[in-house]
């Protein structure tokens, strides 16, 4: 891993264990509607009860917190498996003046490691995916998070096949857990 890459890694982690409850103004330059859709994660814990496109279910449960003064959103996602509870990933989202968008850096517990740009389609809609962090690499997975109201997004998936083609594997409805 480059030593500019391995720095940022180390930043975004320490930004992640320095919780903050509420925000501050948004970083310089940051679009004021997609800092909105954060401040609605925010100092919470959100649920989901859906199934796979194969059927299989998730359940899962991310909690978010504000990290360095309110200027990063952290997030760990943790999945049941019915009888135990592990976190499967831990993420870092933040205003990103170059790209002039929020992005994504996901950590998985298998050691991948993944940066994705985070477009707002609407004031309430964010697509993560579509568009490539580095030029010429893009993401084989896409999302939609689209929130119905303050309490409840939905969150819509896909993969891309081998053959070039997208197939969506998961439609469900995020809800915060009760306050």
């Amino acid at each position: 891993m480059p030593v500019k890459k391995a720095c940022l890694l180390l930043l975004l982690l320490a930004a992640s264990s320095v919780p903050s409850l509420s925000a501050t103004e948004p970083p310089a330059g940051a679009d004021p509607a997609a800092w909105a859709l954060l401040e609605k994660w925010a100092g919470s814990e959100w649920v989901l009860d859906a199934s796979w496109s194969s059927g299989e279910p998730l359940r899962a449960r991310c909690v978010y917190t504000w990290g360095l003064g309110g200027k990063f959103l952290a997030c760990k996602t943790f999945v049941s498996t019915g009888t135990s509870e592990y976190q499967r990933y831990e993420t870092v989202i933040a205003w990103h003046p170059d790209k002039k968008s929020l992005v994504s850096i996901d950590m998985a517990f298998n050691g991948h490691l993944s940066e994705t740009v985070m477009e707002l389609v609407d004031k309430d809609t964010l697509r993560q995916g579509y568009v490539d962090y580095v030029p010429g690499h893009a993401s084989p997975t896409r999302q939609e998070i689209s929130f119905l109201d303050d309490d409840h997004h939905t969150w819509r998936v896909w993969v891309k096949s081998r053959s070039g083609e997208w197939t969506q594997i998961m439609d469900g409805v995020w809800r915060r857990a009760e306050r």
